[in-house]
């Protein structure tokens, strides 16, 4: 064998070697486990139970949003909210699975709202007169994100509120960007959330607060509409932003390394979500004119 042949051989296995998470990174892919399918509707933004035993979601199967509960133990639907006004964006409150908290329309404008389970009372979240959709919690529940409208800027923009001391906090102050959904890290210590400059060539990034409003760093690899923490909060799922990879969910550090293809197929996708423990993912995936709840076991 000549000596340039040793030597490429040799590079391969060097390469293999030193690099290898950037050679099987493209390969994991999510397995199909449940289609959820509510004949006639949209359902969207899935959010899982602190056991993972319970999906909550939005669908409008009835015209209006309400709020249903997927059981996986026995493979149940249940609705939980039935009004003519527009229930959207649910999640669990962490410390609590028998409470949800949500955003509605109910007195004209979106209100933050919690509904408690057992008993289906509903309360607002946050005490003040203040518009807000999108609720995330830290791991106390003493701490709520959202995205609420700001008088001065007369956009919507990132706040918190501290249930225990009744504080309201704004994060953000853009005026150029629209912003999407807020996430609280796992730990609680940051807030991840999107931005779309208004102008051309629209920008898309993702950035990383702290729960006071410090800027961590930004991501541009990733689309700014959906996207989540995996369980240990060091990597972001998101929708890649390549050209032609629209409909890719990858996962990738939070500098944008090592992305990994996590699911990909000709259909569109929205909001998705990940198990607490990591081992599954909720997608809102359109099947025809509608889209429908898939759940994937996580191969990664």
């Amino acid at each position: 064998m000549s000596v340039k042949k040793n030597l490429f051989l040799w590079l391969i296995v060097l390469i293999i070697i030193i690099f290898p998470s950037t050679i099987t990174a493209q390969i994991t892919e999510a397995k199909p486990y449940k289609h959820l399918v509510l004949k006639g509707s949209d359902e969207l933004y899935p959010s899982w139970s602190p056991s993972d035993s319970l999906i909550i979601f939005q669908s409008n199967k009835k015209g209006s949003f309400d709020l249903y509960i997927y059981r996986l133990k026995d493979d149940t639907v249940v609705q939980i909210t039935n009004t003519p006004y527009d229930e959207q964006h649910p999640v669990f409150f962490p410390k609590n699975p028998k409470l949800v908290a949500y955003d509605s329309d109910q007195t004209g404008e979106r209100q933050l709202m919690f509904l408690n389970l057992n008993n289906r009372q509903q309360k607002p979240i946050v005490p003040r007169n203040i518009k807000g959709t999108f609720p995330s919690f830290s791991p106390s529940g003493n701490l709520v994100t959202f995205l609420g409208y700001d008088k001065i800027t007369e956009q919507l923009q990132i706040f918190t509120y501290d249930r225990v001391y009744d504080n309201l906090n704004r994060l953000t102050r853009s005026t150029n960007e629209q912003l999407f959904a807020p996430h609280f890290s796992p730990d609680g210590k940051t807030i991840l959330f999107g931005t779309i400059k208004k102008t051309p060539p629209y920008e898309h990034r993702l950035m990383e607060i702290t729960w006071y409003g410090d800027t961590v760093g930004t991501i541009d690899s990733l689309s700014a509409d959906y996207y989540d923490w995996n369980q240990t909060g060091f990597r972001i799922i998101g929708y890649s932003e390549k050209k032609g990879a629209h409909y890719t969910i990858v996962s990738g550090r939070k500098d944008g390394s090592f992305n990994y293809r996590m699911f990909y197929d000709e259909h569109p996708k929205a909001s998705f979500a990940i198990s607490h423990d990591g081992t599954k993912m909720a997608v809102a995936v359109q099947f025809q004119e509608d889209y429908d709840l898939v759940i994937f076991h996580l191969t990664d």
